[in-house]
């Protein structure tokens, strides 16, 4: 072998390595390109994420004080439903409202007829007087 052959084989060798670095170059700065992108990518989808949870939390917060607001409600609607009558109680009521009806109905017949009574002697006593004069 003589030395030009060595020289353009080493040549040859040196282009081929030389070759190889720059694809790899190349390839490794389009992978570094492409995660940068991917990346980006990634961040937006955080801060939009960020952003649909903090919409969510505060949509919550609102649900929970609205349920707050209900359950007081509640409360009191329950308090007063326990002070109520049954319908048993009602029922009772109602029972002895006519009992009652019934007798101040029977007392005014009563008092009817002790009026007409007094009517009477009250006219025997006016003409008896007027009759001793």
């Amino acid at each position: 072998m003589s030395a030009e052959t060595i020289i353009l084989f080493a040549s040859l060798v040196v282009s081929a390595i030389s070759l190889v670095v720059t694809g790899l170059s190349l390839r490794h700065r389009v992978k570094r390109d492409e995660l940068a992108d991917v990346d980006k990518r990634l961040q937006r989808l955080d801060g939009e994420i960020t952003a649909v949870g903090d919409c969510a939390k505060e949509a919550a917060d609102r649900r929970e004080g609205k349920i707050d607001d209900i359950h007081d409600r509640l409360v009191k609607v329950e308090s007063q439903i326990e002070h109520m009558p049954s319908g048993d109680m009602v029922h009772k009521l109602e029972t002895q409202m006519a009992r009652v009806e019934g007798a101040v109905s029977a007392l005014g017949e009563n008092l009817n007829a002790i009026t007409a009574s007094v009517r009477r002697i009250d006219e025997y006593l006016m003409r008896r007087a007027e009759l001793g004069k």
